[in-house]
């Protein structure tokens, strides 16, 4: 029945090792697999239908804990063959602390550009879309009926500004 329904609309399915898969087993140890899982998820997972690779959340936060470069546990989680999602909630986004916008959209600009550049070399941003979907929920699904304050609204604006797909 569920294959019918997935014939008849649609879709696909999106990997989150090693996000999920290290975090059961080593305490969010998954920064350091982040290159191997991916190029697992290019041949296997997409031969098996998958339509998306998670890049970050415990990866970004484990790698920020023993000194990584975020930047380059992103990079080197990026696919080639297929969108990189990601969860970039870490302490630099918002953590255990709300960020202002002053903060959040350099890091969604250099965001972007870091992403633009590994697909599309020399080219940059531009006034092309980039093609990393951000999980945006991590932001707050809350909205201040008094104030009209929406942090899921402002990053998903911050995201978009930056030429992200949210």
């Amino acid at each position: 029945e569920l294959r019918g329904q997935l014939d008849q609309q649609g879709g696909g399915w999106v990997t989150v090792a090693p996000r999920d898969t290290a975090q059961q087993g080593n305490d969010s140890e998954s920064a350091a697999v982040t290159n191997i899982s991916r190029q697992n998820a290019e041949i296997w997972a997409e031969r098996a239908g998958c339509v998306g690779y998670e890049i970050g959340g415990a990866q970004y936060q484990a790698g920020l804990i023993r000194g990584f470069d975020p930047a380059m546990i992103m990079q080197l989680g990026l696919p080639y063959n297929m969108p990189a999602h990601s969860l970039q909630r870490s302490q630099y986004v918002n953590g255990l602390a709300e960020l202002p916008t002053s903060i959040r959209q350099p890091l969604f600009d250099a965001t972007a550009k870091i992403v633009a550049n590994h697909y599309r070399p020399g080219v940059g941003v531009g006034g092309t879309w980039v093609p990393w979907h951000p999980y945006n929920f991590h932001a707050g699904n809350f909205f201040d009926e008094a104030t009209g304050y929406s942090g899921q609204d402002e990053t998903t604006g911050e995201l978009l500004k930056a030429k992200c797909i949210p």
